[in-house]
């Protein structure tokens, strides 16, 4: 009986320690599952909060808010144009694509994050300019 009390007295006091390495071991993962990329990165979509409300102007670089806004834009022609030339969903065949730097402005910010979010828009508005027929 004095084994038992001992042993719950120590997880007892163990269990502050050990729960917190828990509960933030688990925020991540769920972060990882709702962050808009299929579960390959630990990363949020540009803009966006982990429930998919935009964060626009509060946090993020012009150069991430600009490139994703000018990637959908032109992901979205881009998508229309391909279904009615009733061609392959394939993003790599466009070259705005690949350079990832139409309308950027050294003012914006670092090209890196502008040419990243560009292709993270261009993708959203290509899936949804081909009438969302592209597997999502």
């Amino acid at each position: 009986m004095f084994a038992l009390r001992r042993l719950l007295a120590m997880i007892v006091l163990a269990l502050p320690f050990l729960l917190p390495t828990v509960i933030h071991a688990d925020d991540w993962r769920d972060g990882h599952r709702r962050d808009g990329y299929g579960g390959h990165s630990g990363y949020r979509q540009p803009g966006r909060y982990h429930d998919g409300s935009y964060n626009y102007g509060r946090g993020y670089s012009a150069a991430i808010r600009l490139g994703y806004e000018q990637g959908y834009r032109d992901g979205v022609d881009k998508g229309r144009e391909d279904f009615r030339k009733d061609r392959r969903p394939d993003l790599f065949r466009h070259g705005r694509y690949k350079d990832a730097d139409r309308g950027y402005k050294k003012r914006y910010g670092p090209k890196a994050e502008y040419r990243y979010a560009y292709r993270e828009g261009f993708e959203s508005g290509y899936r949804e300019g081909y009438r969302g027929r592209w597997a999502r």
